[in-house]
């Protein structure tokens, strides 16, 4: 499962507590799509592709100047570079000019790849890497209608044709000499030599921000706020899901350490954002337990997952059995 990058979290945090303006309303819609054609693209390569190829999601690089790339796929003898685009309308791409639904555009995707690749290369002669090296488009979105010119159809495909091009790359494979670094060499050494962070990190929210959005616990299921809250559960009045306790309250101080992005969480703060559901003490010793304790005494703070529920809780079980915790 490929997971949203931090920028797509924190609007979406925000977007369940109607707490985006209208311009970021647009750019969460944008980013939502990519995502999505992202990770559909990342189910067909694992749905055709190879048991033993591996992949690397949304990774910025810096091989002389900063790259993203949206999908590597690192196979025994070549590294793919895949470039997602979820496009439901009209887009043509024609004398290296781009145009969507007859509107030119100021950027061509095609161009941009090509930059993004000149870097790409460059990483992998540093490595010494023998291996095949490409770069390709894919238009995911079965509703978009796509016209590219000989240039671009070299580079771009859409949904048939790029699963028709996966599995040629699995079945050739088999007859070809694997590369002088085996895939999870490689990969240890992209992430550990040239890997950076991303340059563009969420702006946390400000106080002011956040107190013009809703408050307190949502389901997890459905998102609304009409819950009702018991001793060691919380019920949903819309959909029905039960949850427990605990779990809701980490879950929620992960959607506040979002919007707060990188800022330590306080048990003053967080008792605002939880609009009083639960107790300084349980707030503290749920702080104190699940993130950690960065400082002691009166004004104490704690650590910042920066990250989803989802995400930084992955593996944690939070079981439905009475707890001491009021």
């Amino acid at each position: 499962m490929l997971q949203k990058n931090l920028e797509l979290q924190q609007q979406e945090e925000c977007y369940y507590r109607e707490g985006l303006t209208q311009k970021e309303m647009y750019q969460f819609q944008v980013n939502m799509d990519g995502f999505k054609g992202e990770a559909e693209v990342y189910q067909l390569l694992v749905k055709y592709g190879n048991a033993n190829w591996i992949y690397l999601h949304d990774i910025w690089i810096n091989t002389g100047g900063t790259t993203q790339l949206d999908l590597v796929v690192l196979t025994g003898s070549g590294v793919y570079i895949i470039d997602a685009k979820n496009y439901a309308t009209e887009y043509v791409h024609q004398n290296q000019q781009a145009f969507a639904n007859g509107k030119l555009l100021s950027k061509s995707i095609f161009i941009q790849l090509e930059r993004s690749m000149e870097k790409v290369n460059l990483l992998f002669n540093n490595l010494r890497y023998n291996g095949e090296i490409q770069g390709k488009i894919v238009f995911v979105n079965p509703e978009g209608l796509i016209r590219l010119d000989e240039p671009a159809s070299e580079v771009g495909m859409n949904r048939a044709e790029f699963i028709h091009w996966i599995k040629g790359i699995a079945r050739d494979e088999q007859n070809l000499p694997l590369a002088n670094i085996l895939p999870i060499a490689l990969k240890e050494r992209i992430l550990n030599e040239f890997q950076i962070e991303n340059p563009y990190p969420p702006v946390p929210k400000s106080m002011k921000e956040i107190n013009q959005m809703k408050r307190g616990i949502k389901c997890a299921k459905c998102h609304s706020f009409d819950i009702t809250l018991t001793m060691y559960k919380v019920i949903c009045n819309q959909c029905g899901h039960h949850e427990v306790k605990k779990k809701s309250v980490v879950r929620t101080l992960c959607e506040y350490g979002l919007i707060r992005y990188r800022e330590p969480l306080t048990v003053s703060e967080c008792e605002v954002f939880l609009d009083g559901q639960v107790s300084k003490k349980y707030i503290a010793r749920t702080l104190s337990k699940y993130f950690g304790k960065m400082n002691s005494g009166r004004y104490a703070t704690y650590a910042n997952k920066n990250s989803s529920f989802d995400y930084a809780f992955e593996n944690v079980e939070f079981p439905f059995k009475n707890s001491k915790a009021k």
